[in-house]
């Protein structure tokens, strides 16, 4: 009877350990390590009486520019995590739910792969297939990033237009 309660003991701390390391936030800035170019795609539902009108705009930054150690700076305040979706592979975020009426796409090629990021303010981040969360209940956090990205990005003439 003992060693059964010792063997439960153990399970229940490997899973508490195992949970702890899971939900661990990462940096943010680990995304934008990018070897030469980093590409944003700024997209904007516009609501007209025509209807919903889709603008984007693509902008390509230098990493060895300004613009990109202001975004490594602003990418370092915040963090991500894992969450049980974060387990199933997902090919996109659902906008219906989000807070602002932009989004971004962010990739940032790399010798050994290619980082894509997308988010829209619903809280939620897609890096390549999976999804995370900024913020474990709400969408605060990540309203604040795009606001501090698309305040960086203004001041940028982009490279195509849609």
């Amino acid at each position: 009877m003992k060693r059964k309660k010792l063997t439960i003991l153990i399970l229940f701390l490997l899973l508490l350990l195992a949970g702890t390391l899971y939900s661990y936030p990462r940096s943010m800035d680990s995304l934008l390590n990018a070897d030469d170019t980093l590409f944003i795609v700024y997209h904007e539902d516009i609501f007209s009486s025509q209807g919903p009108v889709m603008k984007s705009a693509t902008y390509e930054i230098a990493t060895s520019s300004d613009t990109y150690a202001q975004m490594k700076d602003l990418f370092s305040k915040y963090k991500f995590f894992r969450y049980p979706r974060t387990l199933i592979k997902s090919n996109g975020i659902r906008y219906g739910e989000r807070s602002k009426n932009y989004s971004f796409s962010i990739t940032a090629p790399h010798t050994d792969d290619w980082n894509h990021i997308t988010f829209g303010g619903d809280g939620r981040v897609l890096i390549d297939d999976r999804l995370y969360r900024m913020d474990l209940w709400g969408n605060d956090t990540q309203t604040k990033l795009m606001e501090e990205l698309k305040s960086i990005i203004d001041g940028l003439e982009p490279t195509s237009r849609g």
